[in-house]
């Protein structure tokens, strides 16, 4: 397999006897052109190794709870829902008298101070704690983190990663390298920390993280939204008949250019839903759209 890789270019020693490195230049048609050269046997024997290699790659990701089936898992860990409101469009032109439904929901997310410190009393390692942003052109932002356990052992890399848990978004999905945390942030101790971590907890409930740090934000002088580093998040899930309103969605998504992403969550009041985010940016186009759908068919019939 090392002769066919160095063969087609995809691999190469420095010196010889040297490790192999492999190239990561190298692109899908150059790839493509070189693999001609090799025998058939050669070319089934390297797509299979690739075919073996991602089916590792998927197999690791499954056991250390990293696979991702591209589905936004909503009311997991911290994150509490609320189902805030729900607009029904019947479709009465099909069997079964079938609906499509537009849920509001409110997706509350964060770590309040008291639950902060109480990682920080379960977590007391030398380099576990506080820390506070050296950026001096921005105001004063802080995380909390501690170390992790691996779930495996990398001979390569055997550096301890950090959890890192910030006021607006609980545990960061991320685990970084105390080294990098380092060239951004500086410990603290928990007196110092307080004040800047309620801050930041409580106007992250209703203000973008550009706010918060520039004072202003584009996107809301411009009239829309900005849900980066917000606390607080309120989303549109269509559920339901979905494919009877296909039509619908299809003219909706490309007049506002947004790309529209599969949802499942869990409401406070143990409510399963499963259904389509629609960006916020369409809402109001999309109900307008599936009314007037409505009162056509209705006519229509």
């Amino acid at each position: 397999m090392r002769q066919y890789l160095e063969g087609i270019g995809l691999a190469y020693c420095e010196k010889p006897g040297g490790p192999i490195i492999l190239d990561k230049e190298m692109n899908l048609t150059k790839f493509l052109n070189r693999i001609l050269g090799l025998p058939v046997s050669a070319q089934n024997y390297l797509f299979q190794f690739f075919s073996d290699t991602l089916k590792e790659v998927v197999d690791q990701a499954k056991r250390d709870g990293r696979y991702d089936l591209g589905i936004l898992d909503l009311g997991q860990k911290q994150e509490r829902v609320r189902k805030m409101e729900t607009k029904i469009f019947r479709n009465h032109w099909l069997p079964g008298d079938l609906k499509t439904e537009l849920h509001k929901v409110c997706v509350e997310r964060g770590l309040p101070w008291s639950e902060a410190m109480d990682l920080h009393c379960m977590n007391m390692g030398e380099e576990d704690g506080f820390y506070i942003s050296t950026n001096p052109r921005l105001k004063p932002s802080v995380i909390f983190i501690c170390a992790v356990r691996k779930k495996r052992y990398d001979y390569y890399d055997d550096s301890q990663m950090y959890s890192i848990f910030k006021p607006y978004s609980c545990l960061n999905s991320k685990q970084e390298n105390l080294s990098i945390i380092k060239q951004k942030y500086r410990k603290v101790s928990p007196t110092e920390a307080e004040k800047i971590w309620q801050e930041i907890y409580e106007s992250s409930g209703t203000q973008c993280q550009h706010i918060y740090w520039y004072g202003k934000c584009r996107n809301v002088m411009a009239g829309s939204s900005c849900e980066v580093g917000k606390r607080t998040r309120f989303l549109h899930i269509l559920s339901g008949s979905v494919f009877a309103v296909e039509s619908v969605l299809n003219t909706v998504q490309h007049r506002q250019q947004n790309r529209m992403q599969i949802v499942r969550l869990r409401t406070e009041a143990n409510q399963k839903l499963v259904g389509l985010l629609i960006p916020n940016a369409c809402v109001e186009l999309l109900i307008q759209r599936l009314q007037s759908d409505q009162a056509n068919r209705i006519l229509s019939t």
